[in-house]
Parts: structure tokens; sequence; C-alpha cells
């Protein structure tokens, strides 16, 4: 059965305190390259793409506990829809990565 509710939007603190405490992993949407610019701590990559689906679902049980993030939230929120219309269990949104506890370069 597909999710047609919004996803859960939260805060930077909310989505460090989900990894931090609660087990939950931070997926970057962005590109590779934005990425390596400056990322959460603790972030995997997956790109929102073509392969995004087939990615997560090699990586991931439907019932992981993720949250979905990118620079201003258009794209984790696409990635929120893809995502739980393949079966994902509430993956949760945040799109405030530069607040959170960063590794590589500062965002400017």
């Amino acid at each position: 059965m597909t999710n047609t509710s919004l996803p859960e939007r939260i805060s930077p603190a909310e989505a460090h305190a989900k990894m931090k405490d609660e087990g939950y992993t931070y997926v970057d949407v962005r590109t590779p390259e934005e990425f390596a610019g400056g990322r959460p701590a603790g972030s995997v990559n997956i790109p929102l793409d073509d392969a995004f689906v087939a990615a997560m679902e090699a990586r991931f049980p439907k019932d992981a506990r993720i949250v979905l993030g990118c620079r201003a939230g258009n794209r984790s929120l696409r990635a929120w829809h893809a995502l739980s219309a393949a079966g994902f269990h509430e993956p949760c949104s945040s799109s405030a990565r530069a607040s959170m506890p960063r590794r590589g370069r500062s965002a400017k």
C-alpha cells in the first residue's frame, strides 16, 4: 500500500537527535559533488536519480530508520515520495543539512 500522507519534516537538530539517539541513517540525496563539498557527519550519499530507489533497496530494508536530506528540501521530498511508493516505511525528511554536525568543507 502506498503512503499518501506528507512526510514528517524535521529540523536539523531533530535529524541529528534521531541519528544519535534512535539509530536513524541520514541519506543525503544531493549529487556526489555537492556531498563532497560538505555534509552532515555520519551521512551517506545516494543521489536522487533514476537509480535512487534501486540503490536504496540494495542498501536498506524497507523498515530502515532513514532521514532524507538535501540542500533546500525539494529533492528530499521527491525522494520521500519515491521511497513511500516503493514501500519504505515512513522515512523522515530534513532539508537543512548545513546546520548539522558536518564533515568535509564548510558550506558558504
